[in-house]
């Protein structure tokens, strides 16, 4: 569904962060190995980040591997339940700019709007 402009943007793109050194890309990967994760996941820290003014939203793909269990509870259960902002995209992975844009854009627009 991409133009051929378009294709080789995202070509570029994916080239660019998986040629250079040390990236966002890989940081986060490292940050999830580590053990202190497990023992205080940001999850614990949501209260905090929204005290100090910062507007929190969530989106997963319906398929997300990043929407794991915790406590036998999908993560973005566990988030409604405690009140937050969850979106969950149809068809879609954790890469949801390439699933469904679309509704990503939708999305992103009310998360903005709000």
């Amino acid at each position: 569904m991409l133009s051929e402009d378009e294709k080789q943007i995202v070509f570029d793109y994916y080239y660019q962060i998986t040629m250079r050194s040390g990236s966002a890309e890989i940081a986060i990967f490292k940050l999830m190995e580590q053990p202190i994760l497990a023992f205080d996941p940001i999850f614990n820290e949501i209260d905090n980040i929204k005290r100090s003014g910062v507007k929190l939203y969530f989106v997963y793909g319906d398929r997300d591997w990043i929407d794991t269990d915790m406590a036998n509870v999908r993560i973005s259960s566990q988030l409604k339940e405690k009140g937050e902002k969850v979106f969950i995209l149809e068809d879609c992975d954790h890469h949801l700019y390439f699933d469904n844009p679309e509704e990503l854009l939708d999305t992103l627009d009310e998360c903005m709007a709000d």
